[in-house]
């Protein structure tokens, strides 16, 4: 198992550009699992120590690019159980809160994702 991705390893050389550094979403993926079990103060003291993470607002960034496509966003529940695998029960408690959706029977095709949901 490797420990760094590839684009975590440049950003390590002396004659790198750090702020110039290009992040796979595999790389961002695993950042936002470090910053969501380890809380931001310990994702921020990983980065303070030089470790080759992406600056918090690439992470906000990358996350607001995020399609949403009907049915269950399997990505995003699996962050979400790893942010709580390192909560409190008190701190598990939540409301989901949905702006501006219309539920309505119907089937819907995606020809792109080759996906079809009926609601």
């Amino acid at each position: 198992m490797k420990f760094l991705n590839e684009d975590q390893i440049r950003p390590l050389s002396r004659d790198s550009n750090k702020r110039s550094a290009t992040w796979s979403p595999q790389t961002v993926k695993q950042a936002l699992q470090i910053k969501f079990s380890c809380r931001t103060s310990g994702y921020e003291t990983l980065r303070k120590l030089r470790y080759p993470l992406p600056a918090n607002r690439t992470l906000a960034r990358r996350l607001q690019g995020l399609k949403f496509l009907p049915g269950i966003f399997t990505d995003m529940v699996d962050l979400l159980k790893t942010k709580a695998e390192g909560m409190q029960d008190i701190e598990k408690d939540c409301v989901l809160l949905l702006n501006g959706m219309e539920i309505s029977q119907g089937y819907e095709l995606n020809r792109k994702a080759r996906t079809s949901y009926a609601t």
